[in-house]
C-alpha cells in the first residue's frame, strides 16, 4: 500500500473522530454559531479530501517503514517550538497577539522571507481572520488571562 493510501486512511479516521465530536457540541448559541460549527465544518472537509487522495493517483511510492523513524529535521523543531510558543502566548496574551508572532515568527524561521514583508503579511492576515471571524460572524477571540486583570 502506498503512503498515500496510508495517509488518506489515518486523515479518514481523525476526520470522523472530529464529526462525532463536534455533533455533540452546540451548531447554535443566542443568534449566533455554536463551538460545533467550525470543528464539524473543517471534519467534513477533511474526510472529503482524504477520500479523493485516497482514490487519486494509484502509482505512488511504497511506504518504506524506516523512514518512519528518522530523526525530524531542523524546520520540524522550529515549528514544534513556534507552537508551543504560540499556545503559551495566546493563554497569556490572547488570539490576536499569538497569531501575529506566529505568523511573523514562522515566516521569518521557516520561510525565510524578510522581516517586513512577514510583519504586512501577518498584519493583513491577522486582520483578515479578525473581520471575518469577529466583526462579520460575531465569535469573540479569547483575550487571554494578562488582559482580563486590566
Amino acid at each position: 500500500m502506498s503512503i498515500q493510501r496510508i495517509f488518506s486512511i489515518f486523515v479518514a479516521i481523525i476526520s470522523l473522530f472530529g464529526i462525532s465530536g463536534s455533533l455533540q457540541l452546540s451548531m447554535t448559541r443566542a443568534k449566533n454559531i455554536g463551538p460545533g460549527v467550525m470543528p464539524l465544518t473543517y471534519s467534513i472537509i477533511l474526510l472529503v479530501i482524504s477520500v479523493m487522495l485516497f482514490f487519486s493517483d494509484k502509482d505512488q511510492p511504497k511506504l518504506k517503514w524506516r523512514n518512519l523513524f528518522k530523526s525530524p529535521t531542523s524546520d520540524a523543531y522550529i515549528f514544534y517550538g513556534l507552537n508551543f510558543l504560540m499556545f503559551f502566548i495566546m493563554y497569556f496574551f490572547g488570539t490576536v497577539p499569538a497569531m501575529f508572532i506566529f505568523c511573523v515568527l514562522s515566516m521569518i524561521c521557516l520561510k525565510r522571507q524578510k522581516i517586513p514583508m512577514a510583519i504586512i503579511f501577518s498584519v493583513s492576515w491577522v486582520a483578515s481572520l479578525y473581520v471575518i471571524f469577529v466583526v462579520l460572524l460575531k465569535v469573540p477571540f479569547e483575550t487571554g488571562i494578562l488582559m482580563k486583570l486590566r
